[in-house]
């Protein structure tokens, strides 16, 4: 293994409830891994049976793993804070009741730190317990993962990558670690998926994808709000809950009501802000303001009030877009959204920042 690889430092985050049966084990897993420059943080999330005593003697009897106990919050919660204790360049969640490969880390390292363009490391997994079975995933890519998650949790990424999104939603119940990769990856990173089993995942009675299968369609709802610009890109408008039929019930869609986004590539880490202008709009006025992390956007709306107006005046978003493109670039163009659709008359809306502070 290469110097370079052998010094970053990997933090292992277990968030644990009612954990006791399975806790010892998981840790013990990852304490045999070959990669040794590692923590281990495990967080006690308001469990209501050992899990305290277990994660505490564990602590106790191993410089590498640190304990920490919080309110049940849920597992989004844990990994976030377990993340803001992390003192790794590298993190990798791990659920308490799985188990990995001992070279699965030291593969992972190796892969991340040699390929700057990466940004999520995985390998293959198999079921166990209940289920004793292979786990077949599909090979990543994103359009594929605008309609289902084909990475399970225990993936390994930099913490800096983390920092760029909000992290894990308490919110979202269930797929949560799908919403955290989308975030990590809707804009661009490549994914490297190790060719051995590294990851083991436990079917029993209180497993995850057990518990929350009933909850996708509220998850799917707040997916749509937070990456509206991935989804239509992927899918061509929102995710649906047949999420199979996503690209075709939107084409269908699409038909009656046309939809324009334009987002200047400088700007592209604000392309859910145009995407979402509609939605966020609560004024008729035809210019109004939007604070967003310090800066002043200025948004431009535009009514049409007749099929003359629409016309005779067409694209009046795009025109304005182009105009500051070509003659005025201090006003930072961002983009624009036009609709056209049946039976009403759309307006339009062209993003530009004032001022960053």
């Amino acid at each position: 293994m290469q110097h370079q690889a052998q010094d970053i430092l990997v933090s292992v985050i277990i968030p644990a409830y009612n954990a006791e049966k399975y806790l010892e084990e998981t840790v013990a897993s990852a304490l045999a891994s070959t990669y040794q420059n590692f923590e281990i943080i495990i967080v006690n999330d308001g469990s209501a049976d050992q899990t305290q005593s277990v994660g505490e003697r564990i602590a106790s009897s191993n410089p590498k793993v640190s304990f920490i106990s919080q309110p049940n919050q849920g597992v989004a919660v844990a990994r976030n804070r377990a993340i803001s204790q992390a003192h790794g360049e590298y993190i990798f969640p791990l659920d308490a009741d799985d188990l990995i490969s001992p070279t699965y880390i030291e593969q992972a390292v190796q892969a991340l730190a040699n390929q700057p363009e990466v940004k999520v490391v995985y390998g293959k997994a198999v079921r166990f317990g209940d289920q004793n079975k292979t786990w077949n995933l599909p090979p990543f890519s994103r359009r594929l993962l605008a309609r289902k998650n084909m990475i399970y949790v225990s993936a390994l990424f930099r913490k800096c990558d983390y920092d760029q999104t909000d992290g894990y939603r308490p919110e979202i119940k269930g797929p949560e670690d799908w919403d955290f990769w989308i975030s990590l990856l809707k804009r661009g990173g490549e994914v490297v998926c190790l060719p051995e089993v590294c990851f083991y995942y436990r079917i029993h009675s209180v497993s995850k994808r057990k518990s929350t299968r009933n909850k996708k369609k509220e998850a799917i709802d707040i997916m749509n709000t937070r990456h509206k610009a991935f989804f239509y890109r992927e899918l061509g408008g929102r995710l649906r809950y047949s999420r199979t039929w996503s690209r075709f019930l939107n084409f269908m869609e699409h038909l009656v009501k046309c939809e324009t986004f334009v987002v200047n590539p400088y700007f592209s880490q604000l392309d859910e802000i145009v995407y979402q202008v509609k939605e966020a709009t609560t004024t008729d006025e035809s210019h109004f303001l939007l604070n967003h992390e310090g800066m002043t956007i200025a948004v431009h709306q535009y009514h049409y009030h007749s099929w003359l107006h629409l016309f005779f005046s067409p694209k009046l978003a795009q025109k304005a877009y182009q105009m500051d493109i070509d003659s005025n670039p201090s006003a930072s163009p961002i983009g624009y959204y036009e609709q056209k659709a049946l039976f009403r008359f759309p307006k339009s809306y062209y993003l530009c920042i004032l001022n960053k502070v």
